[in-house]
């Protein structure tokens, strides 16, 4: 039983710990809070340790969405002839969608991010994924470092944006 346990929980618990640095605890060099894109600006080597096991050779944007309260929106800019692919995880470190290349094309554009129990309206248009849980990691892996600013995370409320 003990081993079923931590099998199952092991996940969770480094996705927690990975969320604790980068949304929870301001000290960390990681922080960057919900709902805001941080962009990696150097390469991971063997003493990055707060994710199980980052690539070496790749810049990530990463964010942690809060969709307790409402939906938010990851705007991509166009990507022209370059490879790009957002992965959304929720909690669980279950994908359950993508952004990118291959699947929603290279034009960008606004995508909502939707949490598993929101009830409200949502905006038309654009294409929409409902996490499983009420917090979800976006990980990124940018076209150029240059487009990494274009890309952000806002939340969208139908009192504001309507």
């Amino acid at each position: 039983m003990a081993a079923e346990a931590y099998t199952y929980g092991f996940a969770i618990v480094e996705n927690y710990r990975a969320l604790y640095g980068m949304c929870v605890w301001k000290g960390s060099p990681q922080y960057a809070g919900f709902n805001r894109y941080l962009h990696g600006r150097v390469l991971f080597d063997s003493s990055y340790d707060t994710v199980v096991n980052a690539n070496n050779d790749t810049l990530y944007s990463t964010t942690f969405a809060d969709l307790r309260a409402e939906p938010i929106v990851i705007t991509v800019p166009p990507t022209g002839d370059r490879y790009f692919v957002i992965q959304l995880v929720d909690m669980g470190t279950d994908n359950f969608a993508y952004i990118g290349t291959r699947t929603t094309g290279r034009d960008g554009g606004d995508f909502l991010l939707v949490g598993p129990h929101y009830k409200g309206d949502l905006p038309g248009g654009g294409g929409s994924a409902t996490s499983s849980s009420h917090r979800a990691s976006s990980w990124h892996w940018p076209p150029e470092p240059r487009s990494m600013e274009r890309m952000t995370s806002t939340v969208w409320s139908p009192s504001k944006n309507g």
